[in-house]
């Protein structure tokens, strides 16, 4: 009986910060502090909503009462890649200052970078990178967030990563087309540019 009661409790009070009711998932948390670690049906923690819902004050408050930051979802999903992924800037920096594993994959193998970059949020790349991000990673799809970024013609991230690390064009192909990705010629030619002339 006492389980279903904390479930229930756990299960409200993940709805609450679904639907940004901060002030009374603060409220629950001070009555019940093992409410930290709820969670709903997919495995999303309250640290990982207010990442995505770009929560700066929330996401403090939750990490200074001990939530986890490398808390993952039911995909593998950090708070520091649903933050990344959703151009939550201010809560990228916070969980960054606070030791976010910047390189830390979901199931898929995607990085915060490989989020940041497939959206085009070119200010979150850069903090990424200035962070330590690897510029070459590469997820089960073969993808770098190089070919990323070319396939979805985000030059301004393209520069960036071209940039900021080691990448030897000439060997980099974009796996899904089997071409250079220096030509900058994929299936939707006119979405990616000719970053490197040849």
């Amino acid at each position: 009986m006492g389980n279903n009661n904390s479930s229930a409790r756990g299960t409200e009070v993940v709805a609450l910060a679904t639907e940004g009711k901060w002030e009374d998932v603060t409220a629950r948390l001070d009555n019940d502090p093992s409410l930290l670690a709820a969670q709903d049906t997919q495995g999303n923690h309250l640290l990982g909503i207010a990442a995505y819902a770009g929560n700066k004050e929330m996401a403090t408050l939750l990490l200074d009462r001990g939530a986890p930051i490398e808390v993952k979802n039911g995909i593998g999903t950090s708070p520091l890649w649903l933050a990344s992924g959703y151009g939550r800037t201010n809560v990228v920096d916070l969980l960054i200052e606070r030791g976010a594993d910047v390189n830390t994959v979901n199931n898929t193998n995607d990085t915060a970078l490989l989020a940041a970059t497939s959206r085009g949020h070119v200010d979150v790349v850069k903090r990424l990178l200035d962070s330590g991000a690897n510029v070459n990673t590469t997820n089960k799809t073969g993808d770098t967030p190089l070919i990323v970024a070319a396939n979805l013609g985000h030059t301004d991230i393209i520069t960036h990563l071209l940039t900021s690390g080691v990448i030897n064009i000439n060997e980099k192909k974009c796996l899904r087309y089997q071409r250079p990705l220096c030509r900058g010629r994929q299936r939707q030619p006119r979405r990616c540019p000719n970053v490197i002339e040849s």
